[in-house]
């Protein structure tokens, strides 16, 4: 091969090696190729404004036994309520039971089980769901949130199901104390409150035997009674 062409193909070797690196570097700069985890491109950011239509519902065991399927069959809904749980057990799985899912919306029923087992004051369950609602936020700006008040509770729980489980008369008094702080917090970040209480506690103030059959979760008539209420925050 003459000196001539093998200089030719040489400059042409090296001319399609600078085209390849070029239209990579552009495309790393587009976000399109990932090298590594910690890396972070801007139109990661910028997708987050187009988010799905998952509506999230966060809470314990009341969220749990709420046939989602049932009542939002036309909505993306998410259920991430889980038997049990408190304030702080959520603040510390905030992943998987919210971020995950990139939501839309939001609706979040926490407070009972710490008031009921715990012994907790207003004021450490709803600071709990402040951090809940502030860590949303902070993830994405765009998810709307909705929190809903701490439901009533009566002594049919304590006296036929669960004996370690605290009084009404302790309990009660917190959850209206704990709702009025919520909705406070609420109507100070433009976050939409939503009185459950009220629609499912009796004179008393405790939860009507027309919503509840075991004093600590709705009957289908409560869950009815509720729906009625979130139905029209979905669109």
């Amino acid at each position: 091969m003459k000196k001539l062409d093998k200089i030719v193909l040489f400059s042409v070797f090296f001319l399609l090696v600078a085209i390849i690196v070029l239209m990579v570097i552009m495309l790393v700069q587009k976000g399109r190729i990932y090298l590594g985890k910690n890396i972070v491109y801007e139109n990661v950011v910028e997708e987050k404004k187009l988010i799905s239509e998952n509506i999230v519902f966060l809470g314990d065991s009341i969220t749990e036994f709420y046939d989602l399927d049932k009542y939002y069959d036309d909505y993306y809904h998410v259920q991430s309520g889980h038997s049990g749980d408190k304030t702080y057990q959520i603040l510390d799985n905030m992943y998987e039971r919210v971020y995950r899912y990139n939501p839309s919306k939001v609706f979040i029923m926490l407070g009972i089980n710490n008031l009921v087992y715990d012994g907790a004051s207003a004021e450490e369950v709803t600071n709990d769901i402040k951090e809940i609602c502030e860590k949303i936020k902070d993830r994405n700006k765009y998810t709307e949130i909705y929190i809903e008040s701490i439901s009533p509770y009566s002594n049919v729980w304590k006296n036929d199901h669960d004996n370690n489980a605290r009084a009404a008369e302790d309990v009660n008094p917190k959850v209206i104390e704990a709702n009025k702080i919520l909705k406070k917090y609420a109507k100070d970040n433009n976050y939409t409150y939503i009185d459950i209480y009220d629609e499912i506690a009796n004179e008393e103030g405790i939860f009507d035997s027309k919503y509840t059959d075991d004093g600590l979760h709705p009957n289908d008539e409560g869950y009815k009674h509720i729906t009625e209420k979130l139905t029209k925050y979905m669109k």
